[in-house]
């Protein structure tokens, strides 16, 4: 027997989670949109990073932030004063976003 009362309750609930489902795939798309530009922005800074690093290393090889620490990373780069830096900002900017423990989100040196 068909329950003609609820027909139109399970009708709008089917509407109501396909407008959800919609919604959301918008929203998974605006986000895959946004890391898209991060990702492009953060290449970008990268390189010019490794360009400024180059063009020190020429002119002022022995410069105090290329100095080493001791410690290595696990890919075995060295870690320098100028890594030392990075390290400090990230993990400040993840503690002002209220990550407790940022330097589990970078690389570490040992």
């Amino acid at each position: 027997m068909i329950d003609y009362a609820n027909i139109g309750t399970i009708l709008g609930a089917r509407a109501a989670i396909a407008q959800v489902v919609a919604d959301g795939e918008q929203t998974i798309g605006e986000f895959r949109g946004a890391l898209a530009k991060e990702e492009m922005h953060s290449a970008g800074l990268n390189h010019l990073v490794e360009v400024l690093k180059a063009e020190l290393r020429a002119v002022a090889p022995g410069h105090r932030l290329f100095k080493q620490t001791g410690k290595r990373f696990d890919n075995g780069h060295p870690q320098t004063q100028l890594s030392l830096l990075y390290e400090a900002k990230f993990d400040e900017a993840g503690r002002k976003r209220g990550v407790t423990h940022p330097e589990y989100l970078r690389a570490r040196a040992r």
